[in-house]
């Protein structure tokens, strides 16, 4: 009924997919992270005080 509603009005309704951990660039970084501080013993304020580099390739982003 909504969806009517919306398209009468001239409104487009887009679906997002199912949410993948594959897809999102922040699951791949935390699970460096993780890895990092199992391999070092690290407790999580010192893992978060490191820069990110330290422990895996910077997300970047191209547009």
């Amino acid at each position: 009924m909504q969806r009517h509603c919306l398209e009468d009005a001239g409104h487009t309704l887009l679906f997002l997919l199912p949410y993948s951990p594959d897809l999102n660039p922040i699951e791949h970084k935390w699970a460096q992270a993780k890895a990092h501080r199992r391999r070092t013993g690290l407790l999580v304020e010192e893992l978060f005080a490191l820069p990110l580099w330290s422990f895996g390739t910077l997300l970047c982003y191209s547009k």
